[in-house]
């Protein structure tokens, strides 16, 4: 409801008998004199409450105001409620250190060598489309990949079919971040009558840093050779085989 009056600090009502309420266009002078109607204090309604926007509100309940009531705002600031006794509010926190407020950097992991003893046989760089829900690249997808490269050792022994028989061992050192450059590493361990062993060690470079390399996962995987039926087939071992 809207009261149209004079500014607040200024409605000082007088000795009155009763309160009435009324429209702003039943009180001829009200808008300019604020409270003009002696013995009487005026509520002013705006007619645009009064014409049924919302009928349940348009005319609010009006106390009888008390002889000489005198209208004010008091501006003073609100006082400090946990420093009042007693007031069983908790006590005031302790403005944090800049070392506590400030934004905790991910710790750095030494930077490793590659390996002279392995050949790298893939690279690739993960997308943000190949990130899990911590915005870590998802494990799944590097597993996808070091199935690749486990497989490109073996694919010169088999000459044919082959299939992922058995992941012996699977680590995850580090997460792998969004662009980071990922080389692949991978040696042959074993040869039997119809599956190789391999292992595979994964290298990380950050995009923006390159030159510095850290350990991410490593993984022991083995292929067996099948037929045309999908059947084990020997693998003709090489001379030099391990």
């Amino acid at each position: 409801v809207a009261l149209v009056a004079a500014p607040v600090k200024a409605l000082v009502a007088a000795p009155v008998a009763a309160s009435v309420i009324a429209p702003v266009d039943a009180v001829p002078g009200a808008v300019e004199a604020g409270v003009s109607v002696p013995g009487v204090a005026v509520v002013l309604v705006s007619p645009r409450w009064r014409m049924g926007d919302n009928p349940d509100c348009c005319y609010p309940t009006i106390v009888p105001m008390s002889a000489h009531t005198s209208f004010s705002i008091d501006s003073s600031p609100l006082p400090d409620s946990s420093a009042e006794a007693g007031s069983g509010s908790p006590p005031k926190a302790a403005d944090a250190s800049p070392a506590e407020t400030a934004p905790q950097k991910p710790p750095k992991h030494p930077a490793v060598k590659l390996p002279t003893d392995q050949e790298l046989v893939l690279k690739v760089i993960p997308m943000p489309g190949d990130c899990n829900a911590n915005g870590d690249i998802f494990g799944g997808w590097v597993m996808a990949q070091v199935d690749l490269a486990g497989s490109v050792i073996p694919a010169r022994y088999t000459q044919g079919r082959m299939a992922t028989v058995a992941v012996n061992e699977f680590i995850f050192k580090q997460p792998v971040r969004v662009g980071d450059i990922l080389s692949f590493f991978s040696k042959l361990t074993r040869i039997g009558r119809t599956s190789i062993t391999v292992k595979v060690e994964v290298y990380a470079e950050r995009f923006r840093s390159q030159g510095s390399y850290i350990k991410v996962t490593e993984a022991s995987l083995t292929y067996v050779a099948i037929d045309e039926a999908g059947q084990p087939r020997e693998v003709p071992k090489p001379v030099d085989a391990l």
